[in-house]
């Protein structure tokens, strides 16, 4: 297994690429979860660059994301820290289309060492995976190396329900089953770790009000999808919603 600096454990796309992680985003409600991040991700990138581009995907053996590159029009790279990796994304990818197979390439790298030249990418996409990793500023960097354009990440942020994380982390776990310990962020951390970088644009997009554990729980989908509505009609998602999407972009001189 060749990890490079990072261990398994600080390998994320390991575990959100099993069969056992898919599950979270099984059944009605999980199909509501992916439904809401695809339509975020589809409109922020459509902003940012409208045109197909060369789109990299780190971490992305999970495959939620790859389809919605695909609809966009883009050609897609989707980087895998292991063979392990790759697995879900390659079964996703062979049921497409041939038009839409040829233009996905799956890369196996270590995350923090990205195989690729400075800007390779208009974009780079990095979903499910900050927080998760221990060097999160290298990672950040790296990403904003192989970029031209802009970054997209999701994070959870502290000014949410994850304001109580330290105390109820048990009580998550309880509630989600496969919970795992992660980092927390700050929206102005990151702008600043992007904009160091030379990202210095950044919008934010937050998904739920509710924790996705306490929608996972009840099962509820009509209930879970009306009262998000409520929350984001009243502007509570926009403020205290996690996960939040966070696009970086670069001002590229004319």
């Amino acid at each position: 297994m060749s990890l490079g600096s990072l261990s398994q454990a600080e390998s994320p796309d390991v575990v959100t690429s099993s069969d056992q992680y898919s599950r979270r985003f099984s059944g009605a409600v999980g199909e509501y979860f992916l439904a809401r991040q695809s339509r975020l991700i589809r409109e922020m990138l459509s902003e940012a660059c409208p045109s197909p581009t060369r789109v990299l995907e780190v971490g992305g053996g999970h495959a939620q994301v790859v389809p919605v590159l695909l609809e966009l029009g883009h050609e897609v790279w989707v980087q895998g820290s292991d063979q392990l990796c790759m697995a879900r994304v390659r079964r996703v990818v062979e049921s497409l289309p041939e038009e839409s197979r040829s233009r996905v390439h799956l890369v196996e790298s270590p995350l923090d060492k990205l195989p690729f030249d400075d800007r390779t990418f208009d974009i780079v996409v990095s979903i499910r995976t900050l927080a998760h990793v221990d060097d999160w500023t290298g990672f950040v960097s790296e990403l904003s190396r192989v970029s031209r354009r802009a970054v997209l990440i999701d994070y959870p942020p502290v000014v949410s329900w994850n304001v109580f994380y330290p105390l109820f982390f048990r009580v998550k776990r309880w509630f989600e089953g496969d919970t795992r310990p992660f980092h927390r962020f700050r929206r102005s951390q990151l702008s600043r770790e992007f904009s160091s970088r030379g990202l210095d644009k950044g919008k934010e997009r937050r998904q739920f009000f509710l924790p996705m554990g306490l929608h996972r729980k009840l099962g509820m989908l009509t209930l879970s999808i009306k009262a998000e509505l409520i929350f984001e009609a009243v502007g509570l998602t926009s403020i205290l919603g996690s996960p939040a999407l966070f696009l970086a972009e670069r001002v590229l001189s004319a």
